[in-house]
């Protein structure tokens, strides 16, 4: 993306408004990142070395053009396509319900109760919806 400019990248502010989007909802804690942990991150994967202004800057649309390998391991480090960043591929756009949902089903408790779903039928899973609600319903008292 180095060299081009926001139009060709999709649009003005895109690529910020996207990394911002991630990083407000993509812990599996459901608290936004910070960007010592976003730069923090990125290092643990291998990817490059930022700092946590140029993270900010990214985020506000102050710097919109940068390096392929950054692109790259945003996109690994929250688990996006490369192509969610420029909107180049139309299957890529996540929309913020499943943002959210990505999001909720990274804690270990929800991807083990997904995954054991997974073998239910579906008369059973009425049945599990049925009684979550129950449960939400007695939380909520």
């Amino acid at each position: 993306m180095r060299g081009e400019n926001s139009e060709a990248q999709g649009g003005p502010g895109l690529f910020a408004e996207r990394l911002d989007a991630l990083i407000e909802t993509q812990r599996p804690d459901g608290q936004a990142w910070t960007n010592e942990e976003v730069s923090d991150g990125l290092r643990r994967i291998g990817g490059p070395s930022v700092s946590t202004a140029y993270v900010q800057q990214l985020r506000r649309g102050r710097r919109d053009k940068p390096s392929w390998p950054l692109v790259v391991a945003l996109a690994r480090l929250f688990g996006v396509p490369v192509g969610y960043f420029s909107g180049e591929d139309r299957d890529s756009v996540i929309s913020a319900d499943d943002l959210q949902l990505l999001n909720a089903i990274r804690t270990p408790e929800l991807r083990d109760l997904v995954q054991k779903l997974d073998g239910v039928g579906p008369q059973a899973r009425q049945v599990i919806v049925r009684l979550i609600e129950e449960l939400r319903l007695l939380d909520q008292r």
